[in-house]
């Protein structure tokens, strides 16, 4: 990775924005997850922390990328715009059905940003590394998407 880097810096550009937005989305979950009242909304957002922790770690192990998580560490405030406002206004029975498509968008968003970068690419590594990042992002949104059938199962929902 260091050779490689010293080729191009800008070659490492795809790594730092996966690993950004993977910090972000961690850190709001675990920040979520502390502040959640609800029992279920808790476990939601502790799950999905635990998801993100474990796909920055991957990320930066599989790029040799030496990070430190900060705990105090606070999100973009646009992940808590687009994930909890309004959520006071829906019906505490409705909320968890809410984050979960609300998660699924922001995973769906992120996906849509790496392919964009695919699409403005030549091909070559850095088309191929987003590439993987929308495919990781796929698998985040089948994960969410499950979890949203199963909670509108439980709550007798289509």
């Amino acid at each position: 990775v260091d050779e490689y880097a010293f080729e191009d810096p800008a070659r490492l550009r795809p790594i730092r924005q996966a690993l950004h937005a993977e910090m972000n989305a961690y850190t709001f979950y675990a920040m979520a997850a502390t502040e959640a009242t609800d029992p279920d909304v808790r476990t939601l957002f502790a799950s999905l922390s635990e998801m993100e922790r474990e796909h920055l770690e991957h990320l930066a192990q599989k790029y040799h990328a030496h990070i430190e998580v900060d705990p105090n560490l606070r999100p973009h405030p646009k992940i808590r715009q687009i994930l909890l406002e309004g959520i006071e206004a829906v019906p505490a029975q409705d909320r968890l059905v809410m984050l979960y498509e609300r998660s699924i968008e922001m995973e769906r968003r992120a996906r849509a940003f790496f392919l964009q970068q695919v699409e403005a690419l030549q091909e070559g590594v850095e088309r191929e590394i987003y590439r993987e990042l929308a495919a990781e992002e796929d698998e985040h949104i089948a994960l969410l998407e499950s979890g949203l059938a199963k909670t509108k199962a439980a709550l007798g929902r289509r």
